[in-house]
């Protein structure tokens, strides 16, 4: 009892994050990616075993740790029912998701200071976005597991754990393939803070983490077969934006009515636009350059806390810059700028629209309405389609200023154990 008294506020944060989703997650919701992915992943599982999924089943472009919450659920409730996805097996599936985005929540309360209001706010905050919510509980994508590993990176970074980030970062990459985004900053970081051997020993012990998850895999499903998800993650969609609301969308104007579009209907990023020039070598020239910037000012001000702020910037880059974007690519940014508010006050504009557009991008895509606080976010965020695209270019410009800028540190701790990254090293 004398726990739910101190933990009360925390227990409360989680109560209006369970109940905010569980309308949704006890639903069908969205059943796009499900059917189309999921259920014939789970079912392939089924047959043929976890470990030879990836020569069973080549088109899985997913890292073994979603594929073992397949299997999991999967054992637990058949994928079919009626020779239709059941919703058991929906329900498990998306459970996971939800639970890794509770765990967010409570991680970034219990790493906040008691001595700020943010403690709460930023997790309240976080239990109520729309965009999150309809991404976890409605889609029952997995953008929330990934983000949560590199959560625990960022933070494991910011106090000063260098081994322990490399071990989180590793788990994100057996995750996604998009946790590589986050690498700049972490062996930036790492080198300047930690030094040398201690960047080569985090980066090792990773590599033995991924390798001993991958082992049994690459035995039975071979080598080629096992890194595909790493290797061949990009060019599955050779086209200029898979309904992103981001640079290319609005650069684009005959993107402005067609998207949410099949893929067909979407012009191809491989067309000449400067000199020999393609549209996507173009945008990864982009983004290289914008990645570059980056890693320049983390050089220059690694002693500085500001971890979630260059973290949402490497990821609102990846979501604007490149071409084959996913509007699901945002999450990420649109979490992490929630959180990177504790580091920077000037966040507060850039989190709350990120909350918008994401929600946007989000709710625009299925065929059925979403519902958030008993409103339809799909018919009233249906018309600010472009708008949600130039407020994210607006976010990508703003804090890629705040980058440039000297650190605002502020008056009170909002980091629970604030610690100087360099005059305050502890083992690890």
């Amino acid at each position: 009892m004398r726990i739910l008294r101190r933990e009360r506020i925390l227990l409360i944060l989680l109560a209006i994050g369970m109940i905010m989703r569980l309308n949704d997650l006890t639903h069908a919701g969205y059943l796009g990616d499900m059917v189309s992915f999921n259920m014939p992943w789970a079912l392939s599982i089924q047959q043929f075993g976890l470990f030879r999924i990836y020569a069973v089943s080549p088109e899985t472009n997913y890292p073994p740790i979603y594929l073992f919450i397949l299997g999991i659920a999967s054992t637990i409730v058949a994928p079919l029912k009626d020779n239709s996805i059941s919703l058991g097996f929906v329900v498990l599936t998306k459970l996971f998701s939800v639970i890794a985005e509770l765990a967010i929540i409570g991680i970034v309360y219990r790493w906040l200071s008691p001595s700020t209001r943010l403690k709460w706010i930023i997790p309240l905050v976080l239990a109520l976005s729309p965009g999150l919510i309809a991404t976890t509980a409605f889609w029952g994508q997995t953008d929330s597991i990934l983000t949560l590993f590199l959560v625990l990176s960022i933070i494991a970074l910011n106090r000063n754990q260098s081994r322990m980030s490399w071990v989180w970062f590793a788990v994100a990459m057996l995750m996604k393939f998009q946790a590589v985004v986050l690498l700049p900053m972490l062996g930036i970081l790492s080198l300047r803070r930690f030094g040398i051997r201690a960047t080569i020993i985090g980066i090792l012990l990773a590599g033995v983490i991924i390798a001993i998850v991958l082992t049994p895999f690459t035995i039975s499903s071979g080598l080629e077969n096992t890194l595909n998800p790493f290797s061949g993650a990009t060019d599955h969609y050779p086209i200029v934006t898979f309904n992103a609301f981001n640079l290319w969308y609005v650069v684009i104007p005959p993107l402005w009515k067609i998207l949410p579009a099949k893929l067909t209907d979407i012009p191809v990023d491989t067309n000449v636009l400067i000199g020999s020039l393609s549209i996507r070598q173009i945008s990864l020239l982009m983004f290289g350059s914008y990645v570059l910037l980056v890693v320049i000012m983390m050089w220059r001000q690694y002693s500085a806390q500001r971890e979630f702020l260059w973290a949402t910037a490497l990821y609102i880059g990846f979501f604007m810059l490149p071409t084959q974007m996913h509007e699901r690519y945002l999450y990420p940014a649109a979490t992490l700028s929630i959180i990177a508010i504790a580091q920077e006050r000037r966040m507060w504009p850039i989190a709350a629209m990120l909350i918008v557009t994401y929600a946007c991008n989000i709710v625009v895509i299925p065929d059925v309405p979403f519902y958030w606080f008993g409103l339809d976010l799909k018919a009233l965020l249906g018309g600010i389609k472009l708008l949600s695209g130039i407020l994210n270019l607006l976010c990508l410009a703003a804090i890629t200023l705040f980058i440039l800028g000297r650190d605002k540190k502020p008056e009170d701790s909002t980091i629970s154990e604030a610690r100087n990254p360099v005059t305050n090293m502890q083992s690890t």
